[in-house]
């Protein structure tokens, strides 16, 4: 991986990484590593001098203690859409916990949108800047 860093990175990475799954079994950590890499502890706010020493040495130094401990601190998040699903389940549950009642109240909020599409609580409570806006 330390040797990776050395490699130059792109200065437009792509969004996510793009890769043929027959070439997997080949690859090593330091195919995924390059010198932007280092910006992962820029972006932590996290001292990253302790990567120029030997590996070996690192967990005697007290900028990488440091930094683990920080890095051990934050929390896993699941991926934005699992997040989006289990933030709407946990609303759904908040509301009621009857399968009908929840059938219904889908299928007033659906002919609340066909009916009002433009509806914004500017527009509802009157505010006459917004509505200019939409119109």
């Amino acid at each position: 991986m330390i040797s990776g860093l050395n490699k130059q990175g792109s200065d437009d990475p792509p969004k996510r990484v793009q890769l043929d799954p027959s070439t997997i079994p080949a690859k090593e950590l330091e195919d995924f590593v390059t010198s932007k890499t280092l910006t992962f502890f820029d972006i932590l706010g996290v001292n990253r001098n302790f990567v120029a020493h030997d590996p070996d040495s690192w967990q005697s130094l007290e900028e990488f203690r440091l930094a683990k401990q920080h890095i051990d601190s934050l929390a896993v998040v699941n991926d934005r859409a699992e997040r989006a699903v289990k933030l709407m389940q946990d609303y759904n549950s908040s509301i009621t916990t009857n399968e009908e009642q929840k059938q219904y109240l889908l299928q007033i909020v659906s002919e609340h949108r066909a009916k009002y599409p433009q509806a914004r609580k500017a527009l509802l409570v009157g505010d006459d800047t917004e509505a200019k806006k939409t119109v």
